[in-house]
């Protein structure tokens, strides 16, 4: 049985990517902490629900960054993939304290709709609307990088959204500062804590499969079997198993049956090109094992250092 091992390139991001980081996280924390504290002063739901999603947006960039430091670092000898996991650990973590701010904040938000407080429409429209510039200026710095990079689209994306829900606290402070109907407040409060606790699910359920080395989202192991077994000189797929090394980089290791009577030169033909299929898939770490019927007039070179063996 031979095996063949394939590393994908753990990109580091330009100097440009590690300044968009930096500006980031920085940003998108001060201003977090400074919604906290006017969303309290102002005594709005949906200032505090808005700073809850910016918060998310800190532990987005913090999760992006410590993964691409991780996967920069070998770890201790016990450790043989690196600290890589702990991108996925820290999504897990990030989910499970979002969701608990999110319930408490439901929890408060329906309170609210059986009490009249006064709420200060302008401070929230205010503030809001220079939530909306820190997540569109976060945005703008993974621009370029968002094209060519899953990772980073995903913040992009994330971003974005986080805009729209600013959009809506905007909304909701100049409903109330024109028609002071105070109970819009509690209401938006609830809509973008569930849009919260919806986008906050979908990280959980993923960190949680990918922690427990369920395939990654978007790669059904079943069809990469028959992208395999179609390459010709393959004649069977076995052992496939597919998981996640962490939040950006992905592992397969398969058994292979190869074609009888393929010499040698042709059997690492095809691994070659299975690695490079899969490499194609977007697979980084790849353990090839073949198995092959090698007749020994077609072993040109010892089969022992191949680690290819013939059946007799």
């Amino acid at each position: 049985m031979g095996k063949a091992h394939s590393h994908g390139v753990a990109h580091a991001p330009a100097h440009s990517f590690r300044t968009a980081f930096a500006v980031g996280i920085g940003l998108n924390a001060a201003f977090t902490a400074i919604e906290f504290v006017l969303g309290l002063k102002a005594h709005s739901m949906a200032l505090l629900a808005d700073a809850t999603h910016n918060l998310s947006d800190v532990a987005s960039l913090l999760i992006a960054w410590l993964g691409y430091q991780l996967l920069r670092k070998k770890g201790p000898a016990r450790f043989t993939y690196g600290y890589r996991k702990a991108s996925i650990l820290a999504s897990l973590l990030n989910a499970l304290l979002l969701m608990v701010l999110v319930i408490q904040l439901l929890i408060e938000s329906f309170h609210r709709l059986n009490t009249s407080a006064a709420v200060d429409g302008g401070l929230i429209a205010y503030t809001a609307g220079i939530g909306i510039a820190v997540n569109l200026l976060s945005a703008w710095f993974f621009r370029h990088g968002q094209k060519g990079d899953l990772n980073l689209r995903v913040l992009f994306a994330h971003l974005l959204i986080d805009a729209l829900v600013s959009v809506g606290a905007v909304i909701c402070g100049l409903v109330v500062s024109y028609t002071s109907w105070t109970l819009i407040d509690p209401i938006m409060g609830i809509i973008i804590a569930l849009v919260i606790l919806f986008s906050t699910w979908r990280l959980f359920t993923e960190s949680l499969h990918l922690s427990l080395d369920a395939s990654p989202k978007g790669f059904v192991p079943a069809e990469m079997a028959k992208v395999i077994g179609n390459i010709p000189g393959v004649d069977g797929v076995a052992h496939l198993h597919l998981w996640a090394l962490s939040s950006q980089e992905n592992a397969l290791s398969v058994h292979l049956q190869l074609s009888e009577h393929l010499s040698l030169p042709e059997a690492l033909e095809v691994k070659k090109e299975v690695r490079n299929q899969l490499q194609a898939m977007g697979i980084g770490h790849i353990t090839i094992e073949l198995e092959a019927e090698l007749t020994a007039e077609h072993c040109e070179e010892p089969q022992q250092s191949h680690g290819i063996h013939p059946h007799h």
